[in-house]
């Protein structure tokens, strides 16, 4: 079998910490193999390693998460018609083992390597001390999963599905949301489904996986894992973002709406709603995607400077709307639930 990461290297003040000793167990590497560091910056964002270097010298870096680990999602976040949720983002690893072309997170860091915190309990505390003090104002605490990875592609080897699952069963009135393009569910099925843990997937027609994302899940295999977790009792949501605008999208597009729809079923209870986005870029995103993709046809369309909340560069506003609006009509024509679909970061 094709080893995952060319090295792994680990802070050494870990060495003996239990969610160490775990990873390094399954990832079949005694406490001596890995390659010990005094902090994560020693090989991590310091010196410049190309995105294009991830197909073939991914390294994975296990550390100590230091300073805030739980942080407010922007305003953008969220269904807008859930007026008294508050929005968070925990962080738990940094990058992720695919490489999907409009990724942001090409622009974010210096290096495409792969970083796993171990240090769970700091994290757990910062959010306790969310939680109690969002309730306290009457609100509902709503947490991100996946920020800067992706929830479920390495749950195998970070073992930390059970233990969020295990905080937040204490904590019903605050929500997780882990967010995926992977299928990998084996690890989520040992935990018991709970009303306020939802699995988000972000789903597209399969012409735009094969395009544009590398490496993940097809659509099909995304869609069988939808449909067991369903069956299974797990709460579900849907991401079709981000929409690329491609020549025949309606017809791409309505026929991913049927079989979302089929897949469903008669589990409609357990979608917890559907966001639809346009494609968009942060401007150092956009500089770093055209460098490391200068060929791809996703950015031979017309853009434009977003100006106001987050200055993003995106499709014109007249194109932007035009998907949404034919897009969210060809899922309602589905009969996917009209109520629980918003328009992310819009």
């Amino acid at each position: 079998m094709q080893k995952l990461f060319y090295k792994v290297y680990l802070e050494k003040q870990l060495i003996n910490h239990p969610h160490t000793q775990q990873l390094l167990k399954r990832l079949k590497l005694t406490s001596s193999q890995p390659i010990l560091i005094e902090r994560l910056e020693t090989v991590f964002n310091t010196v410049h390693k190309p995105y294009a270097t991830k197909t073939k010298t991914l390294s994975l870096i296990i550390a100590e998460k230091r300073g805030q680990t739980v942080k407010p999602a922007p305003p953008a976040y969220g269904n807008k018609s859930s007026l008294r949720e508050k929005h968070f983002y925990f962080i738990h690893a940094y990058n992720c083992i695919y490489s999907c072309e409009y990724c942001y997170l090409q622009g974010y860091f210096n290096s495409p390597d792969i970083v796993l915190f171990v240090n769970h309990d700091t994290i757990l505390k910062e959010l306790e001390t969310h939680i109690a003090k969002t309730l306290s104002h009457s609100a509902t605490p709503y947490f991100h999963h996946g920020e800067f990875s992706d929830s479920l592609a390495l749950s195998h080897l970070s073992g930390e599905l059970a233990i969020y699952f295990n905080f937040f069963k204490k904590h019903p009135h605050a929500y997780l949301e882990l967010r995926t393009k992977s299928a990998n569910i084996s690890t989520l099925l040992e935990q018991a489904p709970q009303p306020n843990i939802i699995t988000s997937f972000s789903i597209a027609p399969q012409h735009l996986i094969t395009r544009y994302d590398k490496k993940t899940a097809s659509l099909k295999t995304r869609l069988a894992a939808i449909k067991t977790l369903l069956d299974n009792g797990f709460p579900i949501a849907l991401h079709l973002d981000p929409i690329i605008y491609t020549e025949h999208y309606l017809e791409h597009y309505h026929t991913l709406a049927v079989a979302l729809r089929k897949v469903v079923g008669q589990n409609t209870h357990l979608l917890r709603h559907i966001s639809l986005g346009t494609l968009r870029f942060a401007p150092n995103v956009w500089k770093q995607v055209n460098h490391n993709h200068p060929i791809s046809t996703m950015t031979q369309e017309e853009w434009t400077a977003t100006p106001g909340f987050d200055r993003k560069i995106r499709y014109p506003a007249p194109l932007r709307k035009w998907l949404l609006h034919n897009i969210k009509t060809i899922l309602i024509k589905a009969t996917l639930p009209a109520d629980r679909i918003y328009y992310a970061m819009e």
